[in-house]
């Protein structure tokens, strides 16, 4: 292909106007005394017809300006569209060129991928049997072990395996202290959702106490129930009485807001003969007292 020489030529066009010293100085005058106008409420319907008449002057000006910006392009925008068809075979070519260096370099990227992929997957498995699996199954494991830039064509691929049969390694270590560990069921599913032991253990043991917590609250709110059921309403005080005095107040000096039905939930300690006296004085006021039991 010989060397094709072009020159493109110019020549440098001229816009002819009023001297621009000339339109400074006419623009100065038509906004002379209105540089800093003040605007109040007497003044506003005043005030908007000065900016309009304003605004309809800047118009006529931008109008201007873009027809000669038009004009000045027009020249440019016809050169353009020949020098586009000129060339447009050329572009052409080099889109289609690209499109198939492209297309090849992406099917050597699979293949790197691929063959990448498979060498892990057998360091895997001479590491430990099964262990290829495991790894390719969770995402959290795979991403310890293949890093992106193993997959660059640039890499050392000796200093990645050496990489990659460290994390193996590691990941085998930590299987066999899971195998031993008493929780191992769940320390597994933990490890294999975070890849990381340390976490894993931690989260395995926050569990643990979460749960512990459950179930006391379960195993006392299972004694509550059980005294309850076994403790009878009393409704009946069956030991000599003691006189004492309770007053009562008259309803009409009760707060309004005090005098709304309500029921309160307490546990009540003590000896049980205070209880039942309790329970009779409650009685004796009019209150009912009912057997209490909890919602699961």
């Amino acid at each position: 292909m010989e060397d094709l020489e072009v020159k493109f030529t110019t020549e440098v066009g001229t816009i002819s106007c009023s001297p621009f010293d000339a339109i400074r100085t006419w623009v100065a005058s038509a906004v002379e005394g209105n540089e800093n106008l003040q605007v109040t409420e007497e003044s506003l319907k005043s005030a908007k017809e000065t900016l309009a008449s304003y605004r309809k002057l800047k118009t006529s000006l931008e109008d201007e300006r873009k027809r000669i910006k038009r004009e000045w392009n027009r020249p440019y925008e016809e050169w353009e569209v020949q020098y586009k068809d000129a060339i447009a075979e050329l572009d052409s070519t080099i889109s289609d060129i690209a499109g198939k260096v492209k297309a090849v370099e992406d099917e050597q990227e699979a293949k790197r991928i691929t063959s990448i992929n498979d060498m892990i997957l057998k360091d895997a498995d001479d590491i430990r049997p099964g262990l290829a699996d495991i790894v390719k199954d969770n995402p959290a494991l795979w991403a310890n072990v293949c890093k992106p830039n193993y997959y660059n064509k640039t890499g050392s691929l000796i200093k990645n395996t050496e990489a990659w049969r460290a994390v193996l390694l590691g990941i085998s270590r930590d299987m066999d202290v899971i195998s031993n560990s008493p929780d191992r069921e769940q320390l597994t599913i933990s490890y294999m959702n975070l890849g990381d032991l340390a976490l894993a253990i931690q989260k395995v043991e926050e569990n643990k106490k979460r749960l512990a917590v459950l179930e006391q609250q379960r195993a006392a709110q299972e004694e509550r129930k059980r005294i309850q059921e076994t403790t009878p309403i009393i409704d009946t005080v069956d030991i000599e009485p003691t006189i004492m005095e309770v007053r009562v107040p008259n309803e009409n000096a009760v707060d309004p807001a005090d005098l709304k039905a309500a029921k309160a939930l307490r546990w009540i300690i003590g000896p049980k003969w205070k209880i039942k006296v309790l329970f009779k004085v409650a009685m004796t006021l009019g209150l009912t007292i009912a057997q209490y039991e909890e919602k699961r």
